[in-house]
């Protein structure tokens, strides 16, 4: 713990603790603007930018459209070799990132 005095005060500085609950709740609000569409809403360059990559020959289970602050993503959850990813594109078709869900 850090302690110190201003003009005659103690303050004391504690670091901040997170509890699950404030995870969980922090989760939420990020997938609050994520939303379910089917493969025929996605943007045709995203499906190209899909086709261009070599997870195409995987089986896309879910697309959703998730808005950031600034920009539109578009998330591809897919198996390859028995694992679960989370693909996604922006709006140009560009990749952007790739995490393991399982």
């Amino acid at each position: 713990m850090l302690s110190f005095a201003v003009a005659g005060a103690a303050f004391a500085q504690t670091p901040e603790q997170v509890t699950p609950a404030d995870q969980d709740t922090e989760m939420q609000t990020e997938q609050t603007n994520k939303k379910a569409i089917a493969m025929e809403e996605v943007p045709v360059e995203v499906q190209e930018g899909l086709e261009d990559t070599n997870i195409q020959t995987a089986q896309v289970e879910e697309v959703y459209q998730v808005e950031a602050t600034d920009e539109v993503l578009y998330e591809f959850v897919v198996t390859i070799q028995d694992v679960k990813w989370a693909i996604q594109f922006d709006d140009q078709g560009n990749y952007v990132n790739k995490t393991a869900l399982s």
